[in-house]
Formats: structure tokens, C-alpha cells, sequence
């Protein structure tokens, strides 16, 4: 973990080396700042607030048909930990919430792993397929330009980006499918391959991948798949609709297919392990997304947006890890007296198995 974290700051010194070097500043200079509508402040917030709950309740949809009788505020208290958790240096904050969930004796921690896989996967589809309309119906200048600020960094390349991740997370999510609906092939190739090694290690290989198909379940409930899945795309389309009126606010024009677009390319700079926030990262994945339409504004109202939005994660990321604390330390844990020991109690020795 020390090594990740040593890895992590890093590169976050090499982001910060190359923004600066690159004359794409963090903080909006005072003239950027001129161009900022407060009523955008006051749109952009809740919208954002509404599409994390959105992100963050799903989750009880995928855990259901593991346990009908998990508790819902506990897997919101999880998952705003989590989702806090998620702003960690090398995306190490993923494991909290199964870690977390799986405290409470009723699902077992790759279960909930295999959960958290599969919500991955769904976003990425999600995310790419709205990335590729809003390519296909938004129109960025010509043509595209083949420097960000004063780094050589060709915007040119992101619709090409763009299909592959399309195509990655399309196979990924076919993949995931397979794996459920053809469970039996997929144990008997696993232990046979780790069998060559050694047969006990096969054997607990085995019984794990069982636990993660189990998670896939969701994938034929009506009950808890559509709801999962509603949610997932509401959250994405508030989100594009937030950066929407956000980037208006900031004083560049955009249409949705152009916010969906700057969304989709900061979403995939921030799918793989960096520095702590995503820092430098989620910076240069707006201005990527911003430049494809606006790119004369982009040293000013794209330094805003780009600035307040991140902010407004990091803001939303203490928040949610305080909330979900207190509400993990005051709400009942399965087979556990109501007192619990408050957030303390949440930290404490897990308690015995508890019966189902």
C-alpha cells in the first residue's frame, strides 16, 4: 500500500509539472472568474447531489438478489463511504465498500466484490455509449486541434479513444454475461487451467469465481435489473446535464451532446489508477472534452467549469464519507443490539456469524 501510494503522489507531481509546463492553470485566473453565472452554482449542486444518490442507492439493487434482506440505509451509509473511499491514490478505494458490506455477515466480501466489477462494467458501457451519440451528434471544430494549451497533446485523438474504450467495455460487459449464463463451463476451464498448479489452489480459485457469478444475478431479475439499471442511466444523464449547465454558466455555450461528450472524456480519464483525486487526471480529461468545442475559451471558461466541478466532487466526497460514518455508527448492523457502539462500533472486531 506504501508503494502505491509512493507510485500515486508521484504521478500526481508529474500532472502538476505537466499542467504547469503546459500553461493549463488549476485555479481560474480572476479574468476566468468574470465569466462565471452565479445561478450556475446554484443548478450545478443539487444536480450533482441528486446524480451521486442516484450512483450511490443503486448498489442495493445488485446486492438484493444476493440477500432480500439487506438493509438499504446501510448500503447507502456503505456506499457514501465508499464513493468517498473512491478518491483514494491508485483507485485503492474500490475495495472499501465490499470490505465494508461484507462486516455485516450477510454477504460474503467477493460476492460483493463481483458486484462492484459488474457496476464498473455497466457504467463503462454506459459511459462510452453516450460518449459515442454525443460524438455523433455534437459538432467539434475543424479541425480538431493537435496541442492542449502549449502541450503537445493532439485533441485529435480522443474520438479514436473513445471507440476502443467503446469496444473494451462492450466485450467486457458480453464477457461478464457469458460468465453467468454459462457458469458450469466457466468453473470446469478455470479449475482445470489452475489445476496444472496445484489442485487445492484450484479448488479455492473455483469456489471464489463461484461467489463472483453469484453477484451477477441481477442481470436476469426484472425486479432489482430494471431499477439498476434506471438508476444508472439517470445518474449519467444528470451528470451530462449538470456539466451542461455548468459549462453555460461559465460562459461556453453547450449543447447536451457537447457536455455528454466532455463528460465521457473526463469519465475515461479517470478509469485508470492515479494520484490521489484523481488530481491532474480529471484536469486534463475536461480540458480534452472542452477543447473538442470550445477551444479560444478554454483557458478561461473551461478553467471554471473544470475547477468547480472538481471541487465540487472533493467537497461532495468529505461530505458523503462524514454522512455515511455517521449513519454506518448509528444504524443497527444484522444481529447486532441498536447501541452497536456508534462509529467506533463500526471499526471494532467484526461480530460472530449471524443467522439467516
Amino acid at each position: 500500500m506504501i508503494t502505491r501510494l509512493l507510485v500515486s503522489l508521484l504521478i500526481g507531481g508529474v500532472l502538476f509539472y505537466v499542467l504547469e509546463q503546459g500553461g493549463l492553470p488549476v485555479v481560474p485566473s480572476e479574468e476566468a472568474w468574470s465569466h462565471l453565472q452565479p445561478w450556475a452554482l446554484f443548478a450545478f449542486i443539487p444536480l450533482w447531489i441528486f446524480g451521486t444518490y442516484l450512483r450511490i442507492g443503486r448498489w442495493v439493487h445488485l446486492l438484493r438478489p444476493l440477500e432480500p434482506k439487506v438493509s438499504k440505509t446501510r448500503v447507502i451509509g456503505v456506499g457514501l463511504v465508499g464513493f468517498a473511499a473512491l478518491f483514494a491514490p491508485m483507485r485503492m478505494g474500490e475495495i472499501a465498500r465490499p470490505l465494508l458490506i461484507a462486516r455485516d455477515k450477510q454477504i460474503g466480501f467477493m460476492q460483493a466484490a463481483g458486484t462492484v466489477v459488474a457496476e464498473r462494467i455497466v457504467d463503462g458501457v454506459m459511459l462510452t455509449v453516450i460518449l459515442a451519440i454525443g460524438l455523433a451528434t455534437a459538432t467539434p471544430v475543424s479541425p480538431l486541434p493537435d496541442r492542449l494549451g502549449d502541450l503537445k497533446l493532439p485533441v485529435a485523438l480522443v474520438p479514436a479513444i473513445a471507440k476502443s474504450a467503446l469496444v473494451f467495455f462492450v466485450l467486457a460487459f458480453t464477457a461478464m454475461a457469458l460468465f453467468y449464463f454459462w457458469r458450469a463451463t466457466a468453473h470446469r476451464i478455470v479449475y482445470n487451467v489452475v489445476g496444472l498448479v496445484s489442485k487445492p489452489l484450484a479448488k479455492f480459485v473455483t469456489d471464489q469465481v463461484e461467489r463472483v457469478s453469484d453477484s451477477l444475478q441481477f442481470l436476469m431479475s426484472r425486479q432489482h435489473g430494471v431499477p439498476f439499471l434506471r438508476d444508472t442511466v439517470g445518474y449519467w444523464l444528470v451528470s451530462a446535464f449538470g456539466f451542461m449547465v455548468l459549462l453555460r454558466g461559465a460562459g461556453a455555450p453547450a449543447s447536451f451532446s457537447q457536455a455528454c461528450v466532455t463528460m465521457g472524456v473526463l469519465g475515461l480519464s479517470t478509469t485508470l489508477p492515479g494520484p490521489p483525486g484523481f488530481y491532474g487526471m480529471y484536469q486534463i480529461g475536461a480540458y480534452c472534452g472542452i477543447a473538442m468545442f470550445f477551444p479560444q475559451q478554454l483557458l478561461t471558461s473551461g478553467v471554471v467549469f473544470t475547477f468547480i466541478s472538481y471541487c465540487t466532487q472533493l467537497a461532495t466526497a468529505a461530505l458523503s464519507l462524514l454522512l455515511g460514518l455517521w449513519i454506518l455508527g448509528s444504524s443497527k448492523r444484522p444481529g447486532v443490539a441498536a447501541d452497536g457502539g456508534g462509529a467506533s462500533g463500526m471499526l471494532s472486531a467484526p461480530p460472530s456469524q449471524t443467522s439467516r
